[in-house]
Parts: structure tokens; C-alpha cells; sequence
């Protein structure tokens, strides 16, 4: 019985200092993070949102032409390409 206790205890003791190392090295990379540099040195756009409005499209700096070469595929197509998955 008391090598049961102990064994718990070492795993909830484990646990614990990994959760902890965790949390630590989370906050840590935040703390120096770039990103969070950027929107805070940025202006609030009157949205309410400290986030750059976004214009909707997925990726900005492809220009029009790229995106018009894309290929449509029928449904037909693409269950034969993908064999019925």
C-alpha cells in the first residue's frame, strides 16, 4: 500500500511540474512575441478590434492574374480524381 501512495504521488507530483513548465514556457513566448508588438503599436481601426481589418481576400499579395489561372473542377472530376473518397 504505501509504494501505491507513493508511486501517485510521484505521478501527480509529475504532472504537476509538467503542467507548470508548461504554462511558464507558454508565457514566456508570448511575452516575446513579435506578433503581439505589432497590434499593440498599431491603432484601434473603429472597429473595436485591435485586429487590421481584413479585406477579404486569402491571400493579398497574389495579384489577380495568379488567382484567374486556377483551375474549376466539376464534382464528376473530382470523385473520379479522388476515387469516391
Amino acid at each position: 500500500l504505501p509504494l501505491i501512495i507513493a508511486e501517485i504521488a510521484f505521478v501527480v507530483f509529475l504532472v504537476v511540474a509538467i503542467s507548470t513548465f508548461a504554462i511558464l514556457y507558454v508565457r514566456y513566448r508570448l511575452k516575446n512575441c513579435r506578433c503581439s508588438k505589432k497590434s499593440k503599436s498599431k491603432k484601434n481601426n473603429g472597429s473595436g478590434s485591435s485586429f487590421p481589418r481584413d479585406n477579404g481576400k486569402i491571400r493579398p499579395d497574389l495579384d489577380e492574374l495568379t488567382m484567374r489561372r486556377a483551375q474549376k473542377f466539376t464534382y464528376q472530376e473530382l470523385e473520379r480524381a479522388t476515387g469516391g473518397f
